[in-house]
């Protein structure tokens, strides 16, 4: 039994966000895609495999915010909203929070503005 790589079609799993994100080389299109690429990244130490999982996710939770109904109960996009929240690199809208709010979701109290 074969214990090489296997390559897999790019029709298996849309990767192009998660590659962005690590800044994974993109394979030419048409060309079958090694998904070990991303694999290897990962297995490189403990920051790398934190690295991909937090971007798989992210990945996971805009594909459930895709669509004329986006999925605000999925635990991924719960948690997708909390993670930019935390880090500061966004700020909810009032829909989002509302559709949040509605789905059961934990939200922090929205920023105060400032005022002159």
């Amino acid at each position: 039994m074969s214990r090489g790589k296997r390559q897999v079609t790019r029709a298996s799993y849309e990767d192009s966000f998660v590659r962005q994100v690590l800044g994974v080389e993109q394979p030419s299109d048409g060309e079958p895609d090694e998904a070990w690429q991303l694999l290897e990244y990962a297995a490189k130490n403990n920051d790398s495999l934190q690295r991909a999982a937090v971007a798989v996710v992210c990945d996971m939770a805009e594909e459930q915010l895709q669509g004329e109904l986006p999925n605000f109960a999925n635990p991924h996009v719960q948690l997708y909203y909390d993670y930019l929240y935390r880090t500061g690199v966004y700020e909810l809208s009032e829909v989002e929070r509302a559709e949040l709010q509605a789905a059961g979701a934990e939200l922090p109290e929205p920023a105060k503005e400032v005022t002159a």
